[in-house]
């Protein structure tokens, strides 16, 4: 789309007058730059109207194995733990790495629970 908005700027630019290749170039380049940007803005602002579809881009839930589809799902970090308000489980949550704490929240076990630490010797870590 950027080089059509700069085919077109240049053919613009060339019928009302402008040859000095000098000048010709560097416009060019500046005002097809900003009209493919403005193209792009109108476009993302318009996409969810023209397209007119209820849940437009809030994607489809998938059951797996440890969860399922009907479940809220929420990455479980430290900082989520604390902000929770449970100090029990803000202080398991941070005893773990956030590698860590994605494999064990991977086989659906919580840092705070009695075996996330067997857990994951049994993964290898």
């Amino acid at each position: 789309m950027l080089v059509l908005c700069l085919a077109i700027t240049f053919r613009a630019l060339s019928i009302e007058g402008w040859v000095n290749w000098t000048s010709l170039v560097p416009l060019t380049a500046v005002l097809g730059f900003l009209m493919d940007l403005a193209e792009s803005a109108l476009w993302d602002t318009l996409e969810p109207f023209l397209i007119g579809m209820s849940g437009f881009g809030a994607g489809r839930r998938v059951a797996t194995q440890h969860s399922k589809a009907s479940e809220p799902t929420q990455r479980v970090t430290a900082a989520s733990s604390i902000h929770a308000g449970d100090p029990a489980r803000a202080a398991a949550a941070s005893a773990f790495t956030q590698t860590e704490l994605d494999a064990l929240a991977a086989q659906g076990i919580k840092p705070w629970g009695t075996e996330a630490r067997a857990a994951l010797k049994a993964l290898g870590w």
